[in-house]
């Protein structure tokens, strides 16, 4: 589009693979796929809004399509116009969405957003993001299992957010102050400054755990999920874990590092990606959930858990995720 700069053109990525026959009926050709037409004879679209990258793709696809750089490294520098422009650009453009002629006319469009506790989303953005895209579109996904403390390791701050039996525990998700000086993306695992990221993300673990009710402390505490840009540092997700329940011991008798289950993912997945996964495999609930389990089981990757998939109604996007968004508006 011509609000878009050239260096942020987006990154053309070869075409996942669909999940199932089933996802593949969904599109007959290579052709059809490259018409602007209505997503409603295609997989759920997923967007994660990240602050440093835009992810792009389709749900039942292992990876997304396309990732874009962001305008801004601060969501509060985006204009109403720059956001309108670059999302046009990802919807138009990118997911072939046909244009809407009216403020209702995206009803037959499913659009997932990828976000774990909003993720780099203030609520301003966030209501601008949704007033564009009209009432019904304001679902996204944290992550697929049921229960976790998901530390989302941005390019500048950290959230996390519990999730315990499928449903994210919004009033203890915590967010860490930004990182300052250490704001450089990590290139190995060494490169991280210091002791800086490690107090601010341990200082927020311990903040959701706190704020989440007693009885659910243990069971979030206990199985750890990290994601994001910065998740690829192992030695200082090592020190983070170690000085986490040394902190955490206090208000979780008998706990330690031992106590901790970490679920790890393929080495060749992008960390990235990993928020963008989740929302894949939970767009492709319903008919395709036994192959979606199947297909990301097999790389390691973890499944949501069958609660997800009682609901079939639209609007809900097969859980009451709605019922958390509110947090944002």
């Amino acid at each position: 589009m011509s609000g878009l700069s050239p260096q942020l053109s987006p990154i053309l990525k070869p075409h996942a693979p669909p999940l199932a026959g089933l996802a593949r009926r969904s599109v007959t050709s290579v052709s059809s796929m490259m018409t602007k037409a209505s997503l409603r004879r295609r997989p759920t679209a997923v967007i994660d809004m990240g602050l440093h990258t835009w992810k792009v793709g389709y749900a039942t696809e292992c990876k997304p399509r396309w990732r874009i750089r962001s305008l801004h490294d601060r969501w509060e520098d985006w204009t109403p116009d720059e956001l309108e422009s670059f999302l046009g650009h990802v919807l138009l453009d990118r997911l072939l969405v046909s244009p809407p002629t009216n403020a209702d006319s995206w009803g037959d469009t499913r659009i997932l957003y990828a976000c774990a506790a909003g993720r780099s989303l203030t609520r301003d953005v966030f209501g601008k993001v949704s007033d564009m895209l009209a009432h019904r579109f304001r679902c996204k996904y944290a992550i697929g299992q049921p229960t976790a403390l998901v530390v989302d390791m941005g390019h500048s701050s950290s959230r996390v957010v519990p999730v315990f039996a499928c449903m994210p525990v919004m009033e203890a998700a915590a967010e860490s102050a930004s990182y300052g000086k250490a704001r450089s993306r990590p290139t190995d695992e060494h490169s991280h400054s210091g002791d800086e990221i490690l107090e601010l993300v341990v200082s927020a673990m311990v903040e959701a755990v706190t704020k989440c009710p007693i009885d659910v402390r243990r069971h979030v505490a206990s199985k750890v999920y990290f994601v994001g840009g910065r998740s690829r540092c192992v030695s200082l997700e090592a020190d983070i874990l170690q000085a986490f329940a040394l902190l955490v011991s206090d208000k979780l008798p008998n706990f330690s590092s031992e106590s901790i289950t970490i679920f790890d993912t393929d080495p060749s997945m992008d960390p990235t990606d990993l928020i963008w996964i989740g929302a894949s495999i939970y767009g492709g609930r319903g008919r395709l959930l036994v192959a979606v389990n199947d297909q990301f089981s097999s790389i390691g990757m973890p499944v949501p858990h069958p609660a997800m998939h009682k609901s079939t109604t639209d609007d809900s996007m097969g859980v009451r995720v709605t019922d958390w968004l509110n947090t944002f508006q």
